[in-house]
């Protein structure tokens, strides 16, 4: 498994967190088209709409996202 910061616009509030054993280059492959979609067709897509499309695409992999990273102050 590995943590994604998936970055989809110039807010670092607005990065999804995802966890996945899917590799790098297959989540590419399924975000990129929806993430030009938005900068370029003045289209609008949220990180519930990038899961499932991620598990639709995907299903062999697992996916998880975070809103919020659980964050420990020592």
């Amino acid at each position: 498994m590995n943590l994604y910061q998936i970055k989809t616009t110039a807010y670092n509030e607005e990065d999804m967190l995802l966890v996945s054993d899917a590799p790098d280059d297959a989540i590419e492959r399924i975000l990129e088209p929806m993430i030009h979609a938005e900068r370029h067709e003045d289209k609008w897509f949220d990180h519930d709409d990038y899961l499932r499309a991620l598990e639709t695409a995907l299903p062999q992999f697992s996916f998880f996202y975070y809103t919020e990273p659980h964050v420990i102050e020592l």
